[in-house]
């Protein structure tokens, strides 16, 4: 055969091969569901509380009172933030809905953290205590925002 008759030969497989196409035997196995997060809620049911930090040691005396907010989205997880000595700290304020009381951690941009545990009297108005990484404590009071 010629090198012509082997190209013509492949040419002909390659065509008559391109025609088939594979059909699974049985069906795809079922993917598995995965639940997502519940959507936040429009911005019109999301509630902004003031959290004021007040010094309760010697530590937190040298650094002052602080202010922060949190985010309150109606489904018992918030964001909470607040700036302490140029650094920003970010984190989460959560309660469970059948209870007055929550934790709020935050982390800062420069490595440092903040704990705090309080208490809700009303939906608005709570109390607790926060300590600073570096062993500063501070009484935390929470309420509703005032507009400037």
């Amino acid at each position: 055969m010629t090198r012509n008759a082997h190209f013509l030969l492949l040419s002909a497989c390659c065509a008559a091969l391109s025609a088939c196409y594979l059909a699974p035997i049985q069906p795809p196995a079922a993917q598995p569901t995965i639940a997502p997060y519940p959507a936040m809620p429009p911005a019109a049911t999301r509630r902004l509380l003031s959290a004021r930090l007040y010094p309760a040691n010697d530590p937190a005396a040298t650094i002052g009172m602080m202010s922060g907010t949190i985010v309150v989205p109606e489904i018992g997880r918030g964001e909470f933030s607040l700036t302490i000595d140029d650094e920003f700290y970010q984190g989460e304020a959560t309660r469970d809905p059948d209870s007055t009381h929550g934790k709020a951690n935050a982390w800062g941009n420069r490595s440092g953290y903040l704990k705090c545990e309080y208490s809700m009297r009303t939906p608005t108005l709570g109390s607790g205590s926060c300590k600073l990484w570096n062993g500063a404590w501070f009484d935390i009071h929470i309420g509703p925002e005032i507009a400037p």
